[in-house]
């Protein structure tokens, strides 16, 4: 059937070479014929050319020849040269309209052959002029003179007439003549190459009907050569299961299997004597139901020889002559291999599916910790800062539980800020040498028995200390637990949430212990840590409208330290900022939590006593009073001698209803302390006399 396939086509081709040489032909000769009549029509426009130039030279050289006849016969008059010079003018003046109509098709030549006909007619009427100037011998009047110089300049004007006439029709012969040579040469090159793929085409007909056979035989050869090839098995049998046609590949794959070979015209049932039984009939009924199907047979089988099992996807069609079976194809592949790397790539599935499921709880754990960074920058407590970061480490930290830690101001004490999850350690507080991760200034993890324990932790618990450290500086501690199952595994997104996770909060951490600060300072003395005068102007005003609404009483006490100034100079004044220190110590610890102690302005302090009539007041300065001249202050080697106070007391509603009425009331009574000797308590009650009241 191949064979037949194959000598229909190389008929087929034998007919289209023949029939597309005599095409060929025909269609070189229909365009030579066309080519010549151009380039006789060229040759013409070529012939018309030289026509023309030969015409224009021709009439040049009448006038040329008129010229000369004038010229004798003006220096010798003679009748003989005038016959002969009306002869020349009869025969130029047709030159003229013939060299007009040969150069009508062109406008631009047309136009000059015009002006040199009326140049020419110009000139021959002034030679009339002259001869007959010449007859009556009126040669050397001036206007026959100007006649003589008019002729002159026409006969230069025809000249250069005529010569652009002929530059243009040279000009057009050369284009003529390029175009002549260009069509011959592509009419010798359209007859060569006709001549030439005709016989390329003839040759190749009768090169095809030479080899059709051999051809044919040639493509069996290989048609075996691929089925021999091929890596999947071939196999062709008869309706009797006897082989046809098989490949290389299935006779050894049969060897591998069976240990047998296989041969052309051997039934299954001889190749599968020696096999198992349950190969055997297998084997046979996969025939069968393959010569037996009404459709294309499909079938996956599988054979397990010595503990291996071979996997083989098979596809089988029935071959039909007419109506006539002859027999079966069956093309199996064997798909072990492919089985195996399914598996694998099942596996890699798995694992990609595992990678994203990590990749997206790490995305989603980013959103978090970019929420919680964006969260973290409004806080402005370290009670909120505590709350949202137990809330973020529940989700971010979510595979672990654990605390946060605070550094105490003093830099000694870690204490216990926040937690997370139900961590097992109990420690609430511990100092900072009793971390590694504090001390060695890095993270540090117990995961294996060798690794170093802190001492605020257990051995029996995996855990993690992260430092959090912002700005150069250590705000804390993050201590993570893991399960001992889950210990060991940390590494990748994990490590990476707890490091994003602690850097956050360390510099949330950093954000709020500033803000603190900067608040602490605007509201308080940086040297004596008592609150500043502009705080006490703002908690008196609410003072007053709190015990105003209560009905309560206020005490305000101003205190002046007596000759604070000589102290200064003698000792200097950082033995002042001692004194101040130590004074301040005095009234915090002589005050109850609700009252305020503030430095009002270099040696003069306010405290104001809630809820405190002046009878009461007046006990509490002399305490205070008392307390202060018990104070025995060093500085270096030297004692600065006793330090006194003075005491001003005024009392709200008692002496008035606002701040600074009852400032100036106390600053009055302080003036009356100072001014009775020091070291002495007053209040308005003292301020009897109108000379000091005013004072």
């Amino acid at each position: 059937m191949i064979a037949e396939k194959i000598e229909k086509l190389l008929k087929q081709l034998t007919f289209f070479f023949f029939v597309s040489a005599i095409a060929i032909i025909i269609i070189i000769s229909i365009a030579s014929f066309i080519q010549i009549k151009n380039l006789l029509t060229t040759s013409d426009w070529v012939e018309h050319s030289y026509q023309v130039i030969i015409a224009s030279n021709k009439i040049s050289a009448n006038i040329t020849y008129i010229e000369a006849m004038q010229i004798e016969y003006l220096l010798f008059p003679n009748q003989n040269h005038k016959a002969e010079y009306d002869r020349t003018l009869t025969a130029l003046k047709p030159s003229l309209i013939i060299l007009s109509n040969m150069v009508s098709d062109n406008p631009a030549q047309y136009r000059r052959a015009t002006d040199i006909d009326l140049l020419v007619q110009r000139k021959l009427k002034l030679i009339d002029t002259i001869n007959a100037s010449t007859i009556t011998n009126k040669v050397n009047t001036a206007e026959l003179t100007d006649i003589f110089s008019e002729n002159k300049a026409i006969s230069f004007q025809i000249r250069h007439e005529i010569d652009q006439f002929i530059q243009e029709e040279n000009l057009l012969l050369k284009s003529r003549n390029d175009t002549l040579k260009k069509q011959t040469k592509f009419n010798i090159l359209l007859l060569s190459c006709g001549q030439i793929v005709s016989l390329i085409f003839l040759a190749c007909a009768f090169i095809i009907l030479y080899r059709s056979r051999k051809e044919i035989n040639s493509k069996e050869r290989q048609l075996r050569g691929i089925i021999d090839g091929a890596k999947d098995i071939i196999i062709v049998v008869d309706p009797k299961m006897r082989f046809l046609i098989f490949n290389e590949a299935f006779k050894n794959e049969f060897m591998t299997l069976f240990n047998k070979e296989v041969k052309i015209g051997m039934s299954f049932q001889e190749a599968l004597n020696d096999a198992p039984p349950q190969y055997k009939n297998n084997i046979l009924n996969l025939w069968t139901e393959s010569l037996e199907a009404t459709a294309p047979y499909s079938k996956y089988f599988q054979l397990e020889i010595d503990n291996t099992v071979h996997s083989y996807e098979i596809n089988s069609n029935k071959l039909y002559d007419g109506k006539k079976l002859l027999g079966a194809v069956q093309i199996a592949r064997n798909i072990t291999e492919r089985i195996k790397e399914q598996e694998e790539l099942k596996k890699s599935h798995i694992k990609l599916q595992k990678a994203m499921e990590e990749l997206k709880n790490k995305n989603e754990k980013i959103t978090i910790l970019l929420e919680m960074s964006d969260v973290v920058l409004a806080v402005s407590s370290l009670s909120e800062l505590s709350e949202i970061t137990s809330k973020y480490a529940l989700q971010i930290l979510d595979f672990s539980h654990g605390y946060t830690y605070i550094m105490h101001p003093s830099r000694n004490l870690l204490e216990t800020d926040s937690h997370w999850g139900s961590p097992k350690s109990l420690t609430k507080q511990f100092t900072p040498d009793d971390c590694w991760a504090l001390r060695l200034g890095k993270i540090h993890q117990y995961v294996k028995s060798t690794d170093l324990v802190c001492t605020h932790a257990t051995e029996d618990i995996f855990y993690m200390c992260v430092p959090l450290r912002a700005q150069n500086d250590i705000f804390g501690l993050l201590y993570i637990e893991f399960d001992k199952t889950f210990a060991g595994k940390l590494e990748g997104n994990d490590k990476l949430m707890v490091g994003a996770f602690a850097e956050v909060t360390a510099l949330a951490l950093a954000n709020v212990t500033l803000r603190e600060n900067l608040r602490f300072q605007s509201i308080r003395d940086p040297l004596t840590t008592l609150y500043n005068r502009r705080y006490l102007q703002e908690f008196f005003f609410k003072m007053i409208a709190q015990a105003e609404r209560n009905r309560q009483p206020i005490s305000i006490l101003m205190l002046d330290l007596d000759h604070f100034k000589r102290i200064n100079d003698v000792h200097g004044h950082e033995a002042g900022d001692l004194v101040l220190k130590q004074f301040s110590k005095v009234l915090l610890n002589n005050i109850r939590p609700g009252d305020i102690a503030a430095r009002y302005g270099g040696e003069e302090f306010i405290v104001i006593l809630h809820n405190t009539d002046l009878k009461i007041a007046v006990n509490r300065a002399n305490l205070i009073r008392s307390n202060v001249a018990s104070l025995s202050i060093k500085y270096g080697t030297d004692f600065l001698g006793n330090i006194t106070v003075s005491i001003g007391i005024a009392s709200y509603p008692q002496n008035g209803k606002d701040s600074k009425t009852l400032i100036e009331i106390a600053d009055k009574a302080l003036y009356l302390a100072k001014n009775s000797g020091r070291n002495k308590v007053m209040s308005s009650e003292n301020l009897t006399s109108p000379s000091l009241e005013n004072k």
